[in-house]
């Protein structure tokens, strides 16, 4: 690894360290601190984070696609409104999270799930209008397949929009319509409609129903 690329990754877990550990919320993994690594040479940290036992929406996912484990539309629900609070932390100091993923929500030890991994977050004063990390930024980062529109497209400063825009993306990956469903590196946008196609009605049907009954 090039000195220039280790550096940036560097800062981005000294910046994840530091947004972590300003943020308290049951919804957030919790960043307690950034510790050097006990080698010879002394290069490399160690990012201490709060241990979330339950794994992550990446894995329910997967167990859903193979019939271990379904994912009901309560369980949805019940996971989109615990990010949502999570994100809402974030957002309530300006900060946008850039990576909402299945891979990054957590489930804790009670079930509930929490949005995790800060290290590509658009923080106030910092690198807003940078797509990658440091000094190999041109666009915003991210994983394309969850991505607003405005993430992928442009270098503007993002607003939360486009965290509510991947959480939706989420959101519908959980659904009993699409989460048996793989998810191919293609476009959000276009795969929303390729998977839904058919059955979008009657899953947006049942997904407002359930909203509707939470409220």
């Amino acid at each position: 690894m090039g000195s220039s690329v280790y550096r940036d990754y560097q800062d981005r877990f000294r910046r994840e360290a530091q947004l972590g550990a300003s943020i308290e919320s049951p919804h957030v993994v919790r960043v307690y601190d950034l510790e050097p690594l006990a080698a010879p040479d002394g290069a490399g940290s160690v990012l201490v984070m709060e241990y979330v036992p339950g794994g992550t929406l990446a894995k329910r996912l997967e167990q859903a696609r193979q019939g271990i484990q379904h994912i009901n539309m309560s369980e949805a629900l019940a996971i989109t409104r615990d990010v949502a609070k999570g994100l809402s932390a974030l957002h309530s100091l300006d900060v946008v999270h850039r990576d909402v993923k299945p891979s990054n929500i957590f489930f804790d030890g009670e079930g509930k799930a929490r949005i995790g991994d800060l290290g590509l977050a658009q923080v106030p004063g910092g690198y807003s209008q940078r797509s990658d990390l440091g000094s190999l930024a041109e666009r915003h980062p991210g994983t394309p397949a969850y991505m607003s529109p405005e993430q992928e497209t442009t270098t503007h400063y993002l607003t939360t929009a486009s965290d509510i825009f991947s959480l939706g993306w989420c959101c519908s990956r959980c659904s009993p319509c699409t989460a048996t469903a793989s998810c191919p590196g293609e476009r959000n946008w276009v795969i929303t409609w390729q998977t839904c196609r058919n059955s979008w009605s009657s899953c947006w049907n049942a997904c407002w129903k359930g909203i509707r009954k939470s409220a």
